[in-house]
């Protein structure tokens, strides 16, 4: 997920997201979550909303350029290959649960 500190749909996004998705990254072949942050000026963390023991990966884009990103955005990558995105955290929830039926049949 791309996001901006201080972005309150980041926040309310992120939150929809990990409440509709229980234990993201934790089945097994399911990717782990990434939170990349793109540079912003101050503000409350998004990333507040990650409940305790959730295993992810935090980053971010470098400062200096201006990054024309939407934020939040919902990015699923596969071996690099982007395979899907949105900025609805109820559309990427559609998508897990719909992959994650697929892999149990």
């Amino acid at each position: 997920m791309f996001y901006r500190r201080g972005c309150k749909a980041c926040h309310d996004e992120l939150s929809r997201f990990l409440e509709a998705v229980p234990a993201p990254g934790e089945i097994i072949g399911e990717p782990r979550l990434a939170f990349i942050e793109i540079p912003a000026n101050g503000g409350t963390d998004p990333l507040s909303a990650i409940p305790v023991g959730c295993e992810n990966t935090q980053g971010a884009l470098v400062s200096g350029p201006r990054w024309f990103v939407p934020s939040p955005m919902f990015v699923r990558l596969q071996n690099g290959v982007v395979r899907w995105l949105t900025t609805s955290a109820d559309e990427a929830v559609q998508i897990v649960v719909a992959q994650r039926i697929f892999q149990e049949t």
